[in-house]
This record gives structure tokens, sequence and C-alpha cells, in this order.
């Protein structure tokens, strides 16, 4: 007897022999792929095994629109914030060459990470959704790709560059503030810690089925085999490190709200530039906070699937956006304030045209004659007072004095 492992793609090609198909039932009316003993045609003959009796058993499988479409999905909006992430970086090099070289190697190495992200991203959707389009069980059989084994590592570190640009502004801020500091950074290294160990979890495999292919390995070593399915039974590490990334992130971003609002003074430009900081900070923070918050919930409930995924591939970008936003907003914040100082000294409540207008209707002001008279108290002797009057000025009214 042989084993063949049959796709629903392939039920096509297997009808020129139904007589040696049997039917097997499906529980949600789809099932994508089943592992069926028969003795098959000569020309779909895949790999012999010791003979058995006839028998049908089904490999439960996610859908391919929860699994591989969410990735998919993810894939799509990492590319996008990938995109916006270059841009902010191209602003940052032409707008501040000056800037110190600690911050210009800062964010070049962050590039670096977020650049090999992108490439693992990619690659691995690549892989599963194009060279392996007729392997059925590559993404539950098969041990996983190099890309999907790297890529939770090192996109934790590269979240790690960026919170710690946040932590460490905070540490410079206050000394008061610094355990609250030295707490979330202990966070953010769990949260790694989290991820790297989902890396040596898909990394590690066996040493005769670390080069396999679907053909070459046996029945008994695809079901010893790590694959990406595996990380099913790993939906409660991404539950755990998305909510202690979540900690840290409000705890960062509520002690950087409480410093710039203790920095308040009463001048107007300062106002409006720390007011313009807070938004900015609560604004990303809130966001952060929000996708792990979905991350939580879809790792939780939907563990048996990879729709975690999704928001696991937009916060892999977005911590990298919110750090390079950080640092080119710093121009516009000086620029704002002079526009708001211009405005409040100056102000105009009228549209141009109206004010034109009403510039021509109303009179001439009439001159207004000031006779200004100076004491001159210079003499000492007595108390005589020397009044010297000089000419008369014209001045219009709203003119500066």
């Amino acid at each position: 007897m042989q084993y063949t492992l049959i796709s629903s793609f392939r039920r096509s090609v297997m009808r020129q022999d139904r007589n040696s198909i049997m039917r097997w039932p499906s529980r949600d009316g789809r099932t994508p792929f089943a592992l069926v003993l028969f003795p098959p045609p000569p020309s779909l003959l895949s790999m012999s095994t010791p003979a058995c009796s006839n028998a049908e058993y089904t490999i439960t499988h996610a859908p391919v629109d929860n699994t591989l479409g969410a990735w998919l999905l993810g894939a799509f909006f990492a590319l996008i914030l990938s995109g916006f992430l270059f841009l902010q970086a191209y602003l940052y090099f032409r707008l501040y060459p000056d800037d110190r070289r600690l911050l210009r190697i800062w964010v070049l190495i962050m590039l670096v990470f977020e650049t090999f992200t992108t490439v693992m991203v990619m690659h691995t959707t690549y892989y599963y959704a194009i060279t392996k389009y007729w392997d059925a069980g590559a993404f539950d059989i098969l041990p996983p790709v190099w890309s999907v084994s790297l890529l939770p590592g090192v996109g934790s570190i590269t979240g790690l560059v960026s919170q710690v640009f946040f932590a460490r502004r905070v540490w410079i801020l206050s000394s008061k503030l610094r355990p609250v500091v030295a707490i979330a950074m202990v966070l953010i290294l769990g949260y790694c810690g989290c991820f790297v160990a989902m890396s040596v979890k898909l990394s590690v495999l066996q040493p005769s089925t670390r080069q396999a292919t679907l053909s070459a390995l046996t029945l008994t070593d695809r079901f010893q085999a790590p694959s990406v399915s595996s990380l099913y039974g790993s939906a409660w590490i991404i539950s755990v490190a998305s909510a202690v990334q979540m900690v840290a992130d409000m705890m960062i971003t509520s002690t950087l709200i409480y410093l710039l609002r203790r920095h308040r003074t009463g001048f107007r430009r300062t106002n409006s530039i720390l007011d313009t900081l807070i938004a900015y900070v609560l604004s990303t923070g809130l966001i952060t906070c929000f996708f792990h918050i979905i991350n939580v919930i879809c790792s939780a409930a939907w563990s048996k699937t990879f729709i975690w995924a999704t928001t696991s591939c937009i916060l892999l970008k977005l911590y990298a956006n919110t750090f390079l936003v950080a640092l080119n907003i710093r121009k516009s914040l000086g620029t704002l304030g002079d526009t708001e100082e211009n405005t409040s000294r100056y102000p105009q409540f009228q549209r141009p045209d109206r004010r034109e207008h009403s510039r021509a209707m109303s009179p001439p002001a009439s001159p207004i004659e000031l006779n200004i008279r100076h004491i001159d108290t210079s003499s000492r002797d007595g108390d005589e007072e020397h009044w010297s009057s000089k000419l008369p000025e014209h001045v219009l009214p709203g003119d500066a004095i």
C-alpha cells in the first residue's frame, strides 16, 4: 500500500481513479487536505512505506484564510508602513545633518533591523504562497523556513531599539522617575525574551529533519518535526508578551506626559509647544496600546489561527515609525512657536478681502497734536524746575508707541 498526501487543489487530478479515493468527512464544509491510504496510480506515486491495511486518516488543518491569508494581510500593512518609515528616514537625514553622531548611528541601526524584518516578511510570504503553493502541508508539516524562525526575535529587538529612545528621554529629564524607567525597561526586555524564545523554538530542529522536504520525510518524522503550526501551542506567549509590552508603553507614555505638564510656564509659545508634544505622546501611546490589546484578544480567542500575525506585523513597523516621527517633529515645533507668537501679537479675525474693504470705507484718521514737555530735575540749586517744550508730534491711532 502507498501513502499519498492529497490537497484540495489536487482533487481534479485524482478524478481519474475515483474508485480508490474515499470521501472523508468535513466539520466546516471545506477540508483543506487529508491523508488517504490507497493504492494510487503510478503517475501519482509519491513515496513508499511499509504495507498496511486500507484506512483513512484526516489531518486537522485550519482554513487558509485565517492562517496564510491573515499573514498576507499583515505583510501588506507592514510594507505600507515600511514605505512611510523610509520616507521619515530620508527626511531625518535631510533636515538634521548636524545631529549628534550617536543619534545618527541609532537611526541607522534601527533602519538595518527594519530592512531585515521587511525582507523576512516578504520571503515568508513568497515561500508559503508561491514556492510551496502545491504543498498543502507546508504550513503544518514541513519545518519552518528560516525567515519565519528569525522574524520574532529580530522584530522584538527592533522594537527594543525604538523603546530605549523614549525611555532614555525620561531618564534624562527626571532623576526621580528613573525607577519607573527601570521597571519599564525590565518589562521591555521580558517582551523581547518571549519572542526570542519563540525564535529558538522554531529554529531548533532535529538534525535528520533540518533539511527535509515533504517527499523525504517519513510519516513519523512529519509529526515530530516542528512546523509553523507549532506556534498554535505558543499563542499564550504572544498574549503575555503583548500584555507586558503594553504595560511598559503605558508607563513610559504616562511618565512623559507628566513631565511635559510639569514644565508648563506662563508663556504662550512654550505652552503651545508642550501641548503639541503631549498630544503627540498621547496619540502614539494610544495607538500602540490599541494594537497590543487587539493582539492579546486575537491570540487568546483564536489560538489555533494566525489572525494575531496581522497585528504583529503592524507592530513590527509601528515603533520605528513613532521613533522617527519624534525626531522629525522637532523643527516643526520650533516653527509652531514662532507662528503662535506672531498670530497672538497681531490677531486677524476677518477675511483678507473684508479687511481691505473695511479699510477703504472708513474715514481717514485725524492727527492728534501732542505737546510733550520734559521736566528737567538735573539742577541741584533750589527746587526750580526747568520746563522745556518740544515741537508737536503728529501720531496716528494704532501706531506702535
